[in-house]
């Protein structure tokens, strides 16, 4: 049941919406807190310098990819209808087994 759970919540669309919001909300506030603090570079988790003004404007343009396209956020794309010969060659794909995937352990 856990698994179940955890795929649910990984394809809802509220959880792409969410995890959207932190990332674009994070990255607004580390370059705005950096240029009140009067720098213009910040340290990331690895320790390269992050430039602010950079840090903003990709912050902004992640919560207006957000905010513009909210409807369309986490539509899935409609598949195309395959011509027999590409149907052919995706089922035969689908039934390759390759030696590593046969392999059992000793």
């Amino acid at each position: 049941m856990g698994t179940r759970l955890v795929k649910k919540v990984l394809s809802s669309i509220w959880f792409g919406r969410l995890f959207l919001l932190l990332i674009g909300l994070s990255l607004l506030m580390g370059g705005l807190g950096t240029l009140l603090a009067g720098g213009l570079h910040y340290l990331n988790y690895w320790g390269g310098a992050v430039f602010a003004p950079f840090a903003i404007a990709l912050g902004l343009f992640v919560l207006g990819v957000l905010v513009f396209k909210w409807r369309t956020l986490n539509e899935r794309l409609p598949t195309k209808k395959m011509s027999s010969k590409a149907a052919r060659l995706a089922r035969k794909a689908e039934r390759t087994r390759f030696p590593i995937d046969d392999f059992r352990k000793w």
